[in-house]
């Protein structure tokens, strides 16, 4: 059951775009389409001084498990491959084009 409230729109339950039922998360997006040449999720933040994306979670001493991990909690690290995101400055101090974020595995 959706809300709508001015801005903002509550939802009890998931939400899927681009699916029929979204079962991976409480917000699922797919894009079926390989040669749509579209981002999956596009973020544009006006306010400058606040982070575009915001996580929360809980950390424990030692448990990798965690959806936060201190750095000093593991062993040793892998580095597994990239995450590609394209980053645009509209404020010309950094270049606008493709960066690759590294995927690590620890233990």
């Amino acid at each position: 059951m959706a809300n709508y409230y001015g801005d903002l729109i509550l939802v009890d339950g998931k939400v899927g775009f681009g699916m029929a039922t979204p079962i991976y998360g409480r917000v699922c997006i797919e894009q079926s389409s390989s040669t749509g040449a579209l981002p999956v999720l596009w973020l544009k933040q006006d306010d400058v001084d606040v982070e575009f994306i915001y996580f929360r979670g809980v950390a424990a001493a030692g448990d990798l498990t965690r959806s936060i991990v201190d750095q000093g909690d593991q062993a040793f690290t892998d580095l597994e491959g990239w995450i590609k995101i394209y980053v645009r400055d509209d404020g010309n101090q950094i270049t606008n084009k493709a960066y690759y974020l590294p995927l690590y595995s620890l233990s």
